[in-house]
């Protein structure tokens, strides 16, 4: 036990050093904190510890010596006590078993949600041209020449401008106007080039995706997504149908055509439900910042083919700065506290397991230990092993169903403080709730196999001898 308690502990702190260590960076040292813990269990401890203590001191010894006195009123009572704390123990334990499987399954579900696109093998490749030669009127042909660069590095399948990176945490809204009406809800813009929706494995429903018809002087148009269509157009096709920017500074906004429809995605959140979203060409765009984003699919290690990536962008503008990451790492960074609420959960749900696994096991041996005689006398009497096997585990079973019951109502009325933090699971999800007692029962119904086992093998003549 203490091997496996230092085990799982070393884990724990493993985890927390490094999986989840940026949450907790910032943090210094609470001293107090830990002063604090370590009195409170250091006071449970002797609390605990003072009970059977005092009453170890309170024992006759010549009653205590005497066979007879394992079955005093006194001994029935202190079994009564024990099981009540199993019970109490099975059903905590429940409670935290449960927790670990709704945390557990919500973290699978964020984990396998859909995006709308691919998000794993793209790079996000962050360009930024102000330490370079290359001027605001020369920004559009740069970023021209670096593209073309890029899609000629070996690996590089396929690669878009993109002005937001999905699931970086940035966004660019506003509100529009469609058929002369200020829209109250915003759509999220975003600035893209005409593979964008094929590099990211965005589908494609209606209409065409940017490409050399889209330049500056011509008519401006946008794609947009299936809740853009949706919310503005009451589900009707949206192509062909034309809206405009809220009006700013007097001046006379753009009015586009939409070309395209495509489907939903995420772009801030992987909770988040679909939002409004409008794409614009970035061939449309005279007046470009001196940085740009570029999505780079590719099939291979990042760490393989970045220096490429960076010779590429240097042949084509020299001194340019180049700063890469993954989409995938922005999806996990989303996610860490949910990855860590779904291990500290699973940890202390397992260990809670093992806690009321070890009780149940502890008292089915005492239960053997005092009716030795009991059984050794049935056993003289023809009782088969099988017959004495399943009386200890009918006991154990009824100290499981007991916690296990009322494990289910505490984790039922727990589980509704925890609904805001799950994704895709109810917080009274039967089929959690099911998972959880099944698994504490099996654990529990094995430990007390162990007792029941040894008591089926008790030889008649040695459990009478100490009668």
């Amino acid at each position: 036990m203490v091997g496996c308690s230092r085990w799982l502990s070393e884990g724990l702190v493993t985890f927390l050093s490094t999986e989840s260590n940026h949450i907790f960076m910032d943090l210094a040292p609470d001293w107090k904190m830990f002063a604090f813990l370590a009195g409170l269990a250091a006071t449970a401890s002797v609390l605990f510890g003072l009970s059977p203590a005092l009453k170890a001191t309170g024992v006759n010894p010549g009653l205590g010596m005497q066979a007879g006195g394992r079955s005093s009123t006194e001994g029935r009572q202190a079994f009564a006590v024990r099981r009540g704390l199993v019970v109490l123990q099975i059903a905590l334990s429940l409670v935290l078993v449960v927790g670990a499987v709704l945390f557990g399954r919500s973290l699978r579900n964020l984990s396998t949600t859909d995006f709308g696109f691919r998000p794993d093998g793209i790079i996000a490749t962050n360009i930024d041209l102000r330490r370079t030669a290359v001027t605001e009127a020369g920004r559009q042909q740069a970023f021209a020449a670096v593209l073309a660069c890029i899609r000629a590095v070996p690996g590089v399948m396929r690669a878009s401008e993109t002005f937001i990176v999905p699931m970086s945490n940035s966004d660019w809204n506003g509100r529009i106007v469609v058929d002369g009406a200020l829209q109250e809800v915003p759509t999220h813009f975003n600035q893209v080039g005409g593979e964008y929706f094929a590099t990211t494995e965005t589908p494609m429903i209606a209409g065409r995706t940017f490409d050399s018809r889209d330049r500056i002087g011509t008519t401006v148009v946008a794609i947009v997504n299936e809740t853009f269509a949706r919310h503005y157009y009451k589900g009707e096709n949206p192509i062909g149908k034309r809206f405009a920017l809220e009006p700013s500074r007097g001046d006379a906004p753009p009015v586009y055509e939409i070309v395209g429809l495509a489907k939903d995605t995420k772009i801030l959140d992987v909770r988040e439900r679909p939002r409004p979203i409008t794409y614009i060409a970035t061939t449309q765009e005279s007046r470009l910042p001196p940085w740009f984003d570029l999505l780079v699919r590719t099939d291979l290690p990042m760490s393989t083919i970045t220096p490429s990536l960076t010779r590429a962008v240097l042949e084509a503008t020299p001194g340019a700065a180049v700063e890469y990451s993954t989409i995938t790492s922005y999806v996990q960074d989303a996610i860490v506290a949910e990855r860590l609420m779904a291990t500290l959960s699973g940890f202390f749900g397992v260990l809670a397991m093992l806690i009321a696994t070890i009780g149940l096991y502890g008292v089915m041996s005492y239960m053997v230990t005092r009716r030795k005689v009991e059984i050794g006398v049935r056993m003289a009497l023809g009782a088969d092993p099988g017959k004495v096997i399943r009386m200890v585990l009918g006991e154990s079973g009824a100290l499981l169903a007991a916690g296990v019951a009322a494990g289910l109502v505490l984790a039922f009325i727990g589980s509704r403080y925890a609904a805001t933090l799950l994704f895709g699971v109810k917080a009274w999800d039967p089929v959690s709730f099911a998972l959880a007692a099944a698994a504490l029962g099996v654990v529990s119904l094995a430990a007390a196999w162990i007792p029941a086992r040894r008591a089926s093998r008790l030889a008649p003549t040695v459990a009478l001898r100490e009668s």
